[in-house]
């Protein structure tokens, strides 16, 4: 080593050692050579927010040890700069330093993933010379743990079960949670997930837990994509055990009189904290005979009893349990008495609707105290409607009916009149040897509604195509034959509308209804709109499906359309204009079209509730229809003229806003619909 260099190695070192920032070089000192750099990290693997250590070192080929600063990155992007340190450990003597110095950066802004990190040495005023190291840096997702407890554990059936998930960093407090919590109980979700507080606490409750053991589970989903995921379980799972009930029992008649029914009621309820409806069954005894089982329904069991003797009766209910509820009873103290008669009028149906033949039942009983005695009551009955002078029929009594009583049924009618008001019916019971004559009426009377009605639709052809006219019809069927059939108007709702396209006479039972579609899935339902004898009703609907060759949805720029077939731009923007060429059915539904369009020679042309430029239409080979809101086509707003020249199978251009003038010359030929038999070109306005 030259005098000069070990000079200038010399006042590098002292420099360092003193702190002094800038490095004084003896003249023509130099220490040209290569360097190498190298980069280590610490922790590594870190996780995110961690903080981490970049360690660089820069080895020089001779002494002095390179000075300055090296950049470091984080692939592209700078992290900072770190000032070099030389190092005393060694070199040319114990004062001087090797030929390496270090830097170190700390940084806890490392996102998740892998990370190339590099430190660049630019070089120096020593003459070592630039040189670069990469390590690679891998930064993880923070680990979470969930913790489940239940309150109360163990609980009863129908009691509120408080879920809670807790969760945490592993190890804790390395960052905030945020996120939400599915709880689950056997696998099932309880609800839908609950956000986690800022403790990282998140509840929710459950009260329909069957009896027995439960796995209640919580899945953690961070939304900080720092944390990750994880799920915990109750210790030892939630018990349900059986909750303890209360019986009552109550009777619909106390005092009731021999031979009534009487309907016992047992009411089983759950003792708090249970909840939840109780199944099972109750038997009901009078002492120590059993008078029936009955489920328990919503809480409750009715058990009918017609066959107490007069006196007073230990009833009680015994309930049963079930795999929910513990067992419990009920006790009721039923008197029964004597008491004589009563008549009863019941229609077969009531109330009934127009043309329903109906009969009426007189039904005679033994009345209080005696309802349901041996023997039943003889004679006959007679029956008036509407008070006339004539009874409708006078008939002989036959032993049927509950016990206890004795029936006449009539002949059926037909005839009633659409009310209100009801028909009265009225019966007179001419009394035997035993009992007593009574009278009785049909409660509210026999009232008459209008009758329902079945409306069905069909249409032909099955598959229709653009334009073609489509035959609906609509057969309205009532409930019972009569010969009043049904009359009135029959309306057809299109595509869900709340206006109907039409509304057409009934003819017989028949009403038929004409239009044509663009392309696409339509439904078509028909409304019968009712008269004074029958009820409207409504058909399922029919879903003529017409079939497009192309169909053009959405945003486009403009079109150029030159196959032949079925073109629908059905429900869309099109930023500029569309041209059809020959062979073309071209069909625009509810749509917007910021161009004009042009077809010449098209097979066919439907525009319908859209918005256009200029339109022009010359030499169709088939229907044209701009515009008829009267037969299911919406009117255009055109900005600019409609021009329609030399069609040849009909042309319509109906009600449409055009800002510009609508020509038709040299068009011939009828549409699709009878409404059609010429060219028409009318209602169109500025």
């Amino acid at each position: 080593m030259s005098r000069f260099r070990v000079r200038a190695a010399f006042l590098v070192a002292v420099a360092l050692v003193a702190g002094v920032t800038t490095v004084a070089v003896a003249p023509n000192a130099s220490a040209t050579g290569g360097t190498s750099t190298s980069v280590s990290t610490s922790p590594n693997p870190s996780v995110v927010g961690q903080n981490v250590t970049i360690n660089v070192r820069v080895e020089a080929s001779v002494i002095p040890a390179p000075v300055g600063v090296v950049t470091i990155f984080d692939g592209l992007s700078p992290l900072g700069i770190a000032v070099l340190v030389p190092q005393f450990d060694g070199g040319f003597c114990s004062c001087l330093p090797t030929a390496h110095s270090d830097a170190s950066l700390s940084t806890s802004t490392l996102g998740g993933g892998s990370h190339l990190i590099s430190a660049q040495f630019f070089g120096d005023p020593l003459g070592n010379l630039p040189s670069t190291g990469f390590t690679t840096h891998t930064v993880n997702n923070i680990p979470t743990a969930t913790t489940v407890t239940a309150v109360p554990n163990p609980s009863v059936f129908g009691q509120s079960v408080t879920l809670g998930a807790a969760v945490a960093t592993v190890p804790s407090g390395l960052r905030a949670i945020s996120g939400s919590v599915q709880f689950k109980v056997d696998g099932n979700n309880v609800g839908g997930p609950v956000p986690v507080d800022g403790s990282g606490n998140a509840s929710t409750s459950v009260s329909n837990l069957n009896v027995g053991g439960h796995t209640v589970t919580a899945d953690f989903v961070s939304s900080d994509s720092a944390l990750l995921n994880s799920s915990g379980t109750l210790p030892g799972g939630q018990t349900v055990t059986k909750a303890n009930t209360t019986t009552s029992l109550g009777s619909n008649a106390n005092p009731s009189v021999y031979g009534q029914s009487v309907t016992l009621t047992a009411t089983v309820s759950p003792v708090a904290p249970g909840g939840g409806t109780p199944t099972g069954t109750v038997t009901f005894q009078d002492g120590a005979t059993t008078l029936g089982t009955a489920p328990v329904i919503a809480g409750g069991a009715q058990l009918a009893v017609s066959t107490l003797a007069v006196g007073g009766h230990s009833l009680s209910a015994g309930y049963s349990g079930d795999g929910n509820f513990n067992a419990s009873s009920g006790t009721l103290t039923q008197t029964v008495t004597k008491a004589p008669t009563t008549t009863s009028v019941s229609s077969s149906a009531n109330p009934s609707v127009f043309g329903q033949p109906v009969s009426f039942t007189v039904t005679v009983c033994a009345a209080p105290p005696s309802t349901a005695p041996a023997q039943r009551p003889t004679g006959s009955v007679s029956v008036t409607i509407d008070g006339a002078a004539t009874p409708f029929a006078t008939l002989p009594l036959s032993p049927t009916g509950p016990s206890g009583c004795a029936q006449a049924t009539t002949a059926t009618i037909n005839t009633l009149s659409v009310g209100p008001p009801a028909h009265s019916v009225s019966a007179a019971y001419a009394g035997d040897a035993n009992f007593v004559s009574s009278t009785g009426s049909l409660a509210g009377g026999q009232l008459v509604n209008k009758a329902p009605t079945t409306t069905t639709l069909t249409f032909v052809p099955p598959v229709p195509t653009v334009n073609q006219a489509v035959t609906f019809t609509a057969v309205v069927t009532p409930q019972f034959a009569n010969p009043t059939g049904p009359t009135g108007t029959v309306s057809f709702y299109i595509d869900g509308s709340a206006t109907p396209a039409a509304t057409v006479p009934l003819v017989g039972t028949t009403a038929t209804f004409v239009t044509t579609f663009g392309g696409g899935n339509h439904t078509v339902v028909a409304v019968y709109n009712g008269d004074g004898n029958y009820l409207s009703s409504t058909s399922a609907p029919v879903m003529p499906n017409v079939p497009c060759d192309q169909t053009i949805t959405g945003n486009h720029s403009a079109l150029t359309l030159t196959t032949p077939g079925t073109v629908c731009v059905l429900n869309a923007n099109i930023s500029g204009g569309i041209s059809a060429g020959k062979g073309v059915v071209l069909d625009i539904e509810n749509s917007t079209v910021s161009g004009s369009i042009s077809a010449n020679s098209p097979a066919g042309m439907r525009i319908c509730g859209s918005t256009t430029g200029t339109i022009v239409v010359t030499k169709s080979t088939e229907f044209v229809l701009i515009g008829d809101p009267a037969n299911n086509c919406g009117a255009n707003t055109v900005a600019g003229s409609i021009l329609a020249t030399n069609n040849t199978h009909g042309l319509v251009i109906v009600g449409n806003t055009v800002s510009g003038t609508v020509t038709a010359s040299g068009n011939s030929g009828a549409g699709p619909l009878a409404a059609y038999p010429a060219p028409i070109v009318l209602g169109n306005h500025h």
